[in-house]
């Protein structure tokens, strides 16, 4: 469970700006590294 411990303070802040979530989903590990590789890579461009 710690690794959604950021969820309850990222959902404050979304209700303060008048904001709702609308969904919860998990991303797999998989397509973040990628993600996060395709970042990295373009700031070294």
């Amino acid at each position: 469970m710690w690794e959604n411990r950021w969820a309850a303070a990222f959902s404050d802040a979304v209700g303060r700006v008048g904001g709702y979530l609308l969904d919860y989903d998990r991303v797999p590990r998989q397509i973040a590294e990628r993600a996060l590789a395709t970042l990295a890579q373009e700031a070294s461009m």
